[in-house]
């Protein structure tokens, strides 16, 4: 297995994963984009609570509150004060933002879609909320890579107009229950959970399909509703492989052309 160098971007974190192919399987070692919570707050007001990639914080602060109208403009926006989560002993990084005299935030009641919420202080002493997966389920690789050719296929909306990601759960043998659309991946994984709970398909399905990043909300979702495998086309990130490997989840990534990247509870997928 090979170590790769030392890295200098911020943005990434040195991991491990497995390849596998029907003839091969190997360890090695890799990268993830970090994936980590940034909290804002306004004037000791919670503003949101958003997963993100570190770096250019204050950017996507100052972008966040003028795109989402918290602020009229940036001229609301007097300054930005970053405090490092582990500069100042908090659970995750911090953004204070100081308004000018003129700013005028709207209430949380108002605007419920700007927190957007995340496990939060629950890590801090070491617990995690969510439920573990204890299904030992398996399913192998060429079911995986049916099921991608399978979503790809089911995406008709994508194929019409574009623009949006799709979500798909399968049976072990890679049988599809339900492929979703939807411009947010969140949604469509929601849409396509939601489908199988109304038929009474949840005990049915042993892996979901995503098209999009595999993030802690994904594996998150997850949990919830007890998915042993989550597979996507893409990668995952630092946050998801953790949660991941915390919940009992295998987690695939990069499926394509009859191979996969494995990087957590890698017994449930034979190759």
């Amino acid at each position: 297995m090979t170590t790769p160098s030392e890295a200098l971007d911020p943005r990434v974190v040195p991991s491990q994963a497995w390849q596998l192919s029907p003839q091969t399987s190997s360890q090695e070692a890799i990268y993830l984009v970090r994936e980590a919570p940034l909290r804002v707050t306004t004037q000791e007001r919670l503003a949101a609570v958003m997963m993100r990639t570190p770096g250019m914080d204050v950017e996507l602060v100052v972008g966040y509150l003028v795109g989402e109208g918290w602020v009229a403009s940036y001229d609301q926006i007097d300054a930005v004060l970053l405090q490092p989560a582990l500069a100042c002993g908090a659970s995750m990084d911090l953004a204070d933002v100081r308004l000018t005299a003129e700013a005028r935030p709207p209430a949380i009641d108002e605007r419920p879609h700007l927190v957007r919420a995340v496990a939060g202080d629950a890590s801090r002493h070491g617990e995690w909320p969510l439920p573990a997966v204890g299904s030992e389920v398996q399913a192998a690789l060429g079911a995986l890579a049916a099921a991608g050719d399978d979503l790809r296929v089911g995406q008709t909306l994508r194929q019409l107009a574009g623009g949006v990601h799709a979500f798909g759960l399968y049976r072990a043998d890679g049988e599809r229950l339900v492929v979703c659309e939807d411009i947010g991946r969140h949604n469509a994984m929601d849409k396509a959970v939601g489908w199988c709970l109304g038929r009474g398909l949840n005990d049915a399905w042993a892996f979901g399909l995503c098209s999009g990043r595999l993030s802690y909300e994904m594996v998150a979702k997850a949990a919830r509703v007890q998915l042993p495998i989550l597979a996507s086309f893409s990668a995952p990130s630092s946050l998801g492989v953790e949660t991941a490997e915390r919940c009992g989840i295998t987690l695939v990534g990069y499926l394509k052309d009859g191979e996969a990247r494995v990087y957590s509870h890698p017994q449930r997928v034979q190759p």
